[in-house]
C-alpha cells in the first residue's frame, strides 16, 4: 500500500493508536491511513469511537494533512449524537483545527450572514449543551432534534436561537439535509429559548 507523503506506512503504523479497532482489522486501518482514507480508517471501529480515535491520533492526522476532514467525518459518525464525548474535548478538537481547512472540508457556506440559527436540546446539566457546536438554519430540524432527545429519555426538550456572524461558523454540513452549521459560540453571542 502507498504511504502518505512525508510518512511511510511503517512510521504511520508506529505512531497510530489503534485502541478500539479489533486486532483483525488493524492492518487494514493502517492501510487506510497510509492512503489518507479517513472513512476507511474510522469504519474499522464502532462509529461511537471515531472522535476518540481522532483525539488519540490528532498529531498523526495533522502530520498527514487530514485532521480537519477527519474531524468533520468523526463528528458526523455517531448514529445518535456526541453526548458520549466530553464537551471540552469536542471544543478542543474544533479549536485546534485550521479554520480555513475546516471550512473547506465542509460544504460551501451560504451567503448572507449573519445567520439566524436554531438548536434542539433536552436533558439537564451537562447533557443539555445549549451552547453546543451543531446548529441549523431550519427551526423544524431543531424541533425534531429536541423531540428525538425526549424519545431517548432526556427531559425538558427546547429549541434555542442565536444570531451568528459568519466569522464564528467553523463549517457547514449538508450531507444529512439538516443545513448544519458548526459553531464555537463566544460568550458575546446571546442564546435565547424559543417559545414552544
Amino acid at each position: 500500500m502507498k504511504a502518505s507523503p512525508g510518512l511511510s506506512r511503517e512510521e504511520i503504523a508506529a505512531r497510530a493508536d489503534l485502541t478500539g479497532i479489533p486486532d483483525v482489522l488493524r492492518e487494514r486501518a493502517i492501510d487506510a491511513l497510509s492512503e489518507r482514507n479517513i472513512v476507511g480508517f474510522f469504519l474499522k471501529a464502532d462509529n461511537l469511537l471515531s472522535l476518540d480515535l481522532l483525539w488519540r491520533n490528532r498529531v498523526l492526522f495533522e502530520s498527514l494533512g487530514i485532521f480537519e476532514a477527519a474531524l468533520l467525518d468523526a463528528y458526523q459518525a455517531p448514529r445518535t449524537n456526541c453526548l458520549h464525548v466530553p464537551a471540552a474535548r469536542l471544543r478542543g478538537l474544533f479549536a485546534r483545527a485550521d479554520r480555513r481547512r475546516l471550512r473547506e472540508a465542509g460544504a460551501p457556506l451560504p451567503t448572507g450572514g449573519p445567520f439566524t440559527l436554531f438548536r434542539g436540546v433536552a436533558g439537564n446539566g451537562p447533557a443539555r449543551r445549549v451552547r453546543g457546536l451543531s446548529w441549523t438554519s431550519d427551526r423544524a430540524v431543531a424541533e425534531w432534534f429536541a423531540s428525538r432527545a425526549r424519545l431517548m429519555g432526556l427531559k425538558s426538550p427546547a429549541v434555542y436561537r442565536a444570531v451568528v456572524p459568519t466569522r464564528h461558523v467553523l463549517a457547514y454540513i449538508t450531507e444529512r439535509e439538516e443545513s448544519e452549521f458548526l459553531v464555537l459560540l463566544p460568550p458575546s453571542i446571546r442564546v435565547e429559548r424559543e417559545a414552544a
